[in-house]
């Protein structure tokens, strides 16, 4: 297995080819939530590198993070998840 920094990791199979696997963060308020989209997610092909249950974790994780993809509850307890579209 060989990682590539802020892009996800690649999966090499027993042919000899690799397939990227794109990264995320989920971002809700609901452990419940988070639990049940790290599973989708991970069904659907990506691979979950951090949650955030609030704006301030959010942030922190993203940057951290560099995700492909962050699936982001609009109505965070401390702030508007929206405003964090861009």
């Amino acid at each position: 297995m060989k990682a590539a920094a802020g892009a996800g990791i690649y999966l090499i199979r027993a042919d000899g080819r690799s397939r990227h696997r794109p990264t995320a963060v989920v971002v809700d308020d609901s452990p419940a939530f988070r639990r049940a989209a790290t599973r989708l997610l991970y069904a659907a092909g990506f691979r979950v590198v951090g949650e955030a249950r609030d704006d301030r974790e959010a942030l922190e994780q993203v940057r951290r993070r560099r995700p492909a993809l962050v699936l982001l509850d609009v109505l965070l307890p401390d702030r508007t998840g929206a405003r964090h579209r861009r």
